[in-house]
């Protein structure tokens, strides 16, 4: 049955996907890719570690992620729970976002936005392969869940494009973590096709606002 394989699919991703979420509630751990770069492995060993945690340590903070997920689709519903998610990642991840202030040190305003853009690229391009394969099963069953799966990718896709233009929009950033957790919440059978298209209802007009977003908003994303 195609529904299991897109959530075998979304499982063999898994490891892709947790990239982008981490990167989504916090996107200054993209400045990593300048390390290696730099020569300064030698004093950020913790953040060199994000490419190598254990399975076992990563399911756990997926798990978890997924669980405050909210059950309301609602901008301030999504609020509350990246706050969530971005206690969890502090839990597992102290020393390693210490780390990260302490490289923004070295770096310029510039070389942090290409880092953000070269992440971004690569995670957009994942998404792109993960749609291809949801491509072939569609043709074979186009059941109303795999559509709307197929819908999601497609707009984590355009957030995507839309952050390469806006690196350091917060609330572009803020829909697609939600979207990434909730499509592995899908491959784990947490969650069913109905409220990842809620989800889709509530975001996709927000694509295209480009106004700033409100103060007392913004005070609560950068808490």
């Amino acid at each position: 049955m195609s529904s299991v394989e897109a959530q075998e699919m979304i499982n063999v991703y898994m490891d892709d996907l947790f990239a982008g979420i981490i990167t989504s509630a916090n996107p200054k751990i993209a400045a990593k890719e300048y390390i290696k770069k730099k020569r300064l492995s030698y004093k950020f060993r913790e953040l060199l570690k994000l490419e190598h945690i254990p399975q076992e340590k990563k399911e756990e903070m997926v798990s978890k992620m997924i669980a405050v997920l909210p059950q309301f689709t609602t901008k301030e519903a999504y609020i509350e729970a990246r706050s969530k998610i971005l206690d969890i990642l502090v839990e597992y991840l102290a020393d390693t976002f210490k780390e990260i202030d302490k490289l923004l040190d070295t770096l310029n305003p510039q070389e942090v936005e290409n880092a953000l853009k070269i992440v971004q690229r690569k995670q957009k391009h994942i998404l792109m392969s993960m749609r291809e394969a949801l491509a072939d099963m569609i043709l074979s069953d186009p059941s109303e869940e795999l559509l709307v799966l197929d819908e999601a990718l497609a707009l984590a896709i355009r957030l995507y494009n839309k952050m390469l233009e806006n690196p350091d929009n917060i609330g572009k950033s803020l829909f697609l973590l939600i979207l990434l957790l909730r499509i592995i919440g899908i491959g784990r059978r947490v969650f069913d096709y109905k409220i990842l298209y809620e989800d889709l209802a509530e975001i996709t007009p927000e694509l295209e606002v480009n106004e700033p977003v409100p103060g007392q908003v913004f005070d609560l994303l950068e808490a």
